[in-house]
């Protein structure tokens, strides 16, 4: 069996200073069904944060903005920038 996925272009997390979101994207999140990456970049490198999945990405995304103890750590790992990439 041979899986082919394709990724957008990352979208760049904008840090909140709301005490409820900690991060915003300026970029609209399809509706669709889709498989999505949190990853720390170092220069040319890549660390992966956190993986998922989701039925709806636009309300995964959503969520997960919102789930301060997910992003609190994603946040805390940060060397440089974190994006998201959605397939």
């Amino acid at each position: 069996m041979e899986i082919i996925a394709k990724w957008s272009k990352p979208i760049n997390l904008i840090e909140n200073t709301s005490e409820d979101q900690i991060f915003s994207i300026d970029q609209e999140i399809p509706n669709d069904p889709g498989c999505y990456v949190f990853f720390n970049q170092h220069g040319n490198s890549f660390a992966i944060l956190y993986i998922g999945k989701a039925k709806n990405l636009k309300a995964r995304f959503k969520h997960q903005t919102n789930n301060l103890n997910l992003i609190k750590g994603i946040k805390d790992s940060l060397n440089e920038k974190v994006i998201l990439l959605h397939n």
